[in-house]
């Protein structure tokens, strides 16, 4: 049983893993208080205060993650992110009413309202974070530790649900697209990089987007890599090798969790490919987006991690030789 009690607050990263908060300071009278309206909707990073007058072990205040689940006590996980208050209360009602004679009696009420959010890309500290619904985007971005310098520079592309779209930080900060930005809802995946992306918003539709042809012949390696950026591109090369060029992989990536984002070449529309393991991917298109996510292993997971990786990564730098010269 875990219950996640808050102090004062300031927006801090949570644990990658479970993607549920794991320290938030913050100072309380920034909290909203208790809003116990029963058509309120529910958003990923939203605190819930549950209140159960039978069963004290119940009481708490949960932060729903960024996948929109809580947990809760007696190892219960329920969807929250979408559903309203009192649907919420409903459910637990039934969820619970195993370990009572009754119908429990579960007040839920939202004590917190704020947003979770997935920064990664070109910053020190990639993971999710907590957003205000005000907060900009510059600020999201200097949470996760961004370069000050590099964001008048920089490309982010914000992808909710099926959509996505690019916003060029210079048109940002100096105002022109600052409508094209919508409030945060919870559960926002933030890229951020410095070379101009494949793809480009051509109307105010988020999900109206199109590909820009590639002029640079680059393949773009971000997140848990130890020196981000792009590659110049190399046929039949493989996933390490791009990975090799910008460092290699930092302490806390997982190799078993990579994204592939490639453009469909007879529709031109973005797709997002989870391969899985980096030792699946053989061959990478130009273009493409190479994005290593993070983990937190634990230490024995990490020594075989790091076996199987150099052993990867040694034979790859054999192949890679023998593309090069072919």
């Amino acid at each position: 049983i875990f219950s996640l009690t808050l102090g004062p607050y300031w927006p801090r990263s949570f644990a990658a893993a479970s993607e549920v908060p794991k320290e938030v300071q913050s100072n309380t009278s920034e909290d909203e208080g208790d809003s116990i309206e029963s058509d309120a909707i529910i958003a990923p990073g939203y605190l819930l205060r549950l209140v159960c007058r039978e069963d004290p072990r119940i009481n708490g205040e949960f932060r729903v993650s960024l996948n929109g689940h809580v947990t809760l006590p007696y190892d219960v996980s329920v969807p929250a992110a979408g559903q309203t208050v009192r649907t919420i209360e409903n459910r637990l009602k039934k969820t619970y009413q195993r370990y009572f004679r009754g119908t429990p009696k579960i007040s839920v009420s939202i004590k917190q309202r704020r947003y979770a959010v997935k920064i990664s890309g070109l910053v020190k500290n990639p993971g999710p974070y907590l957003l205000k619904e005000n907060t900009t985007l510059d600020e999201a971005l200097a949470m996760a530790n961004a370069k000050t310098e590099d964001l008048p520079n920089g490309y982010v592309r914000i992808t909710h649900g099926k959509k996505s779209r690019w916003i060029s930080l210079e048109d940002y900060l100096k105002g022109e697209k600052t409508h094209d930005l919508s409030a945060w809802q919870g559960g926002e995946q933030i890229l951020f990089q410095l070379e101009k992306p494949e793809i480009d918003a051509k109307a105010n539709d988020a999900s109206d987007v199109d590909f820009a042809s590639p002029s640079n012949r680059k393949i773009q390696v971000l997140g848990e890599v130890r020196n981000p950026g792009a590659v110049s591109f190399q046929r039949h090369a493989n996933g390490y090798y791009y990975l090799i060029q910008r460092g290699g992989p930092t302490r806390d990536s997982d190799l078993d969790k990579v994204e592939l984002l490639r453009k469909d070449p007879k529709t031109g529309d973005p797709e997002h490919i989870s391969i899985g393991s980096i030792k699946d991917l053989t061959e990478l298109h130009e273009a493409d987006v190479l994005l290593i996510h993070p983990d937190r292993p634990s230490p024995f997971d990490h020594t075989l991690q790091n076996a199987g990786i150099v052993a990867a990564i040694l034979t790859s730098i054999v192949l890679t030789v023998f593309v090069v010269k072919k």
